[in-house]
Parts: C-alpha cells; structure tokens; sequence
C-alpha cells in the first residue's frame, strides 16, 4: 500500500465524516483493522471502530482534518501514521 494510497483513503474518511456518514467514513477501514486512540484504547475491527468514532460525533467531535504521515509494512501488514485533530 502506498502513501497515495492511504492518503486517498484519509480524504475519502475526512469528507464522509465530515458529512456525519460515520459509517461509510469506517468502510475506508480494512475489516480486521486497529485503531490507536488518543484515550490510550485500542478498538479493532469494524464494530467497534465505528462505535468509537460515533461516540466521538456524540460527544461533538463532528469535523476532522486528517494528515497521512508514515507508511510501513510489516510482513503482509501495514503500520500507518495518521495526526487525527478532530474538532
């Protein structure tokens, strides 16, 4: 997976959450996929990454600006650096 790659997928997120759709926002997600949160969780997997990111439009965290950092693969995964400033 390239930075190209990932960085669409951050616009893709940025604009679907950005327009409330948190679903569609999560799809951009790989289905076995971690999520290493600022509140020092790890949420994993569809399911719960969408209830994280639900909870953070509930708590009114409604607008995010995402910036694609490092891409690193590991065996036949994927390390992705990611600055999250919701808002």
């Amino acid at each position: 997976m390239s930075f190209d790659t990932v960085d669409k997928l951050n616009r893709d997120f940025e604009r679907n959450y950005n327009n409330g759709q948190i679903k569609e926002a999560v799809a951009s997600y790989a289905n076995n996929a971690r999520v290493f949160a600022n509140n020092k969780q790890i949420y994993q997997g569809l399911n719960q990454i969408e209830k994280y990111y639900s909870d953070a439009v509930a708590d009114g965290n409604t607008k995010v600006d995402l910036h694609t950092g490092e891409v690193i693969q590991c065996g036949s995964d994927y390390l992705i650096e990611i600055r999250f400033l919701s808002y």
